[in-house]
């Protein structure tokens, strides 16, 4: 069962986003891709994907709405909506999230 672990409240927005994922192993892979978030605060976001993002180390957020600066972040978790064919993922920019030692826990592919 998934357990909510979330530090701030988050409030739904639907803005449009580009995410930049850095690949696990080799930090100089990256693959961009444009989404829209379901929801924002100030430790993190969640947004659609088509792609399962659960092989990115890192994430940079870019967002026309939220900030002008971008956010890096972490994915903690990707859930595949079966009914649509789709991702949604959970990304946290909390500073202890972001240490780029290996991780304990590897980020969670819900389907």
């Amino acid at each position: 069962m998934f357990e909510e672990k979330r530090t701030h409240a988050r409030s739904p927005i639907s803005i449009p986003l580009k995410c930049t994922c850095f690949l696990k192993g080799d930090e100089h892979r990256t693959f961009s891709i444009e989404s829209i978030s379901l929801n924002v605060s100030d430790s993190g976001i969640s947004f659609y994907s088509d792609l399962n993002l659960t092989d990115c180390r890192k994430v940079e957020i870019r967002g026309t709405s939220f900030t002008e600066q971008p956010r890096t972040g972490r994915i903690m978790w990707c859930r595949l909506l079966q009914d649509i064919g789709i991702y949604r993922v959970g990304v946290s920019f909390k500073h202890e999230d972001l240490e780029m030692a290996p991780l304990e826990e590897e980020p969670v592919c819900l389907s």
